[in-house]
Order: C-alpha cells, then sequence, then structure tokens
C-alpha cells in the first residue's frame, strides 16, 4: 500500500473506487463537485447541479428549493 500511494500522482488511493478522491475542504479547489436530488419514492432524480465548487456547506438551500419547485 505504501509503494502504491508514493506513485499515486495526486497522493490518494480510493480501496473502493480507483477513480474516487477526497473532497478539498476549501473553496481554492479545481474540480467538480454534482449536487442531485432524488424523489424517495419514485427514485428518480428531480434535480440536479454540477458546480467547480470545492465543498458543498452553500449547495444544500439551494438545491432542496430546486427539489421542491420540481
Amino acid at each position: 500500500m505504501e509503494e502504491t500511494l508514493a506513485v499515486a500522482p495526486d497522493g490518494q488511493i480510493s480501496l473502493t473506487d480507483p477513480d474516487a478522491r477526497a473532497m478539498a475542504t476549501r473553496a481554492q479547489h479545481s474540480g467538480y463537485n454534482v449536487q442531485s436530488v432524488v424523489d424517495a419514492e419514485i427514485h428518480l432524480i428531480v434535480a440536479h447541479e454540477v458546480t467547480n465548487q470545492g465543498h458543498d456547506r452553500d449547495l444544500l438551500t439551494k438545491m432542496a428549493t430546486q427539489a421542491k419547485a420540481a
């Protein structure tokens, strides 16, 4: 595991998904963050949004509003 981590280009290893990466906790993150809202009864996505904001702390209200409108 140490050898694999040493050669990983971003210093991360996911044991469940090789493409997964830890989400940054600062806003200076370069990458994508996908938010989705799923209807619990019919199991369909009712709202979604892709952002390059590195954290999702400010997105709950926005997504809840979109879901309610849908």
